[in-house]
């Protein structure tokens, strides 16, 4: 269940813990990948395992770094292709 939090000084506190910090938003993450994401019923705060983000990141970078490298052997043989004509 999605409880929002309407004590302003609370909110006030979190924004300024927060400000200058770089991370993913829980609400938008629970929907994605929900087991790195856990709710705190006490304090109806939600937080991100970002142990758990990681390895999944790591992934993505290799695999995207697979296909800009066939992307980049596919240009070169372009290249090569359109110099021999």
């Amino acid at each position: 269940m999605d409880k929002t939090i309407t004590d302003a000084g609370y909110v006030a506190n979190v924004e300024k813990f927060r400000k200058g910090r770089v991370g993913f938003v829980a609400r938008e993450m629970v929907k994605v990948f929900p087991e790195a994401v856990h709710y705190v019923d006490s304090t109806h705060v939600y937080g991100i395992d970002y142990t758990r983000v990681i390895p999944v990141l790591v992934e993505a970078i290799k695999e995207q770094q697979i296909i800009i490298e066939t992307l980049q052997k596919e240009l070169d043989n372009f290249k090569k292709a359109t110099l021999v004509i």
